[in-house]
């Protein structure tokens, strides 16, 4: 089986706890919201996961959207903030320098907060971002059951309690670790879902102290080296069946995924389902959510799954 939520396995010994570190990457974005003051309006890109609308309507702020270039980035032309707003900017995938258009946004709206999004970048997120905010999410990337970090030019408040959902993501990816032909998955997918769903509840929660011990014990460069490499793997095999990548990493940029749009996505996401290699597609409801499918590239797998997953797309693409 290729892809769904990291298995986890032994929890490390020793771990402390994360100080400032927050129960999910929507958590930090909440902490960063309420920290502003007066709520005003939060302007988001018309592509975006409805964790970071609720997590702004929680925090008390209006939404409302601007369009995207063909490079995913803010097209200025459609943004009309205010005095007071914020402006999120998203990396996505790891695959997109925020640097021009957080330059281009302040110079156009001056005074207006500017906060970068890097869910989808923890790489981008720990080497500094030009905006004054900036938060990532640790469980996108890595194999822990939750933890939201943020960065900010002015102090950001604790979190507040424990969170409750860790212990089943924990459970649930230590039942997926240990999976054989008998397992019956919906018991696990079923904690791992139970633990998505309180997510929600839990914004102001901390990171738990499994996590911490989880992150901590993680080699970082090497999980960058190895979805590198199967991110090469897969450009080069895409490349020869003349599908372009929605974005491409350049030097320094370590993805999430590779994404790609192809107007048969469904009809190619059953065949990989049915060979138990699971893609996901991000944000359905739009245009590019519409057409748009993750295709993975991360740790846990090398250059033989790459080709497997190449195969499979070949025979619909």
């Amino acid at each position: 089986m290729i892809g769904g939520e990291f298995e986890i396995g032994r929890i490390p010994s020793g771990g402390a706890v994360l100080p400032g570190a927050y129960a999910s990457g929507r958590a930090a974005l909440y902490q960063i919201l309420r920290s502003l003051g007066a709520p005003a309006t939060l302007w988001l890109p018309s592509w975006i996961c409805s964790s970071v609308v609720e997590a702004a309507v929680k925090a008390g702020w209006k939404v409302a959207h601007y369009s995207l270039t063909e490079t995913m980035e803010a097209c200025l032309e459609s943004v009309e903030a205010r005095k007071g707003d914020a402006i999120l900017v998203v990396n996505y995938f790891g695959m997109v320098d925020c640097g021009p258009q957080i330059r281009a946004l302040r110079e156009a709206f001056p005074g207006i907060t500017l906060i970068e999004d890097d869910v989808q970048a923890y790489y981008a997120f720990a080497s500094g971002s030009e905006a004054p905010y900036s938060f990532t999410s640790l469980r996108k990337c890595f194999a822990v059951p939750d933890g939201g970090l943020a960065r900010s030019s002015a102090p950001l408040p604790e979190a507040g309690c424990e969170n409750t959902f860790a212990a089943l993501k924990v459970e649930g990816a230590q039942l997926k670790a240990g999976r054989t032909p008998q397992t019956d998955d919906k018991v696990y997918l079923a904690l791992l879902e139970e633990g998505e769903q309180r997510i929600d509840l839990e914004y102001e929660a901390a990171m738990s102290a499994a996590g911490a011990a989880l992150w901590q014990a993680v080699d970082k460069e090497d999980v960058a080296r190895q979805r590198l490499a199967n991110a090469s793997l897969l450009q080069e095999g895409l490349r020869a069946m003349g599908v372009k990548p929605l974005l491409e990493p350049s030097q320094g940029q370590v993805p999430l995924f590779l994404p790609i749009l192809s107007e048969k996505r469904d009809q190619l996401r059953r065949h990989l389902f049915a060979h138990e290699v699971y893609c996901p597609v991000h944000w359905p409801g739009t245009d590019l959510g519409g057409r748009e499918l993750s295709l993975i590239c991360d740790q846990r797998y090398g250059a033989e799954d790459m080709e497997l997953i190449l195969t499979l797309t070949d025979d619909i693409l």
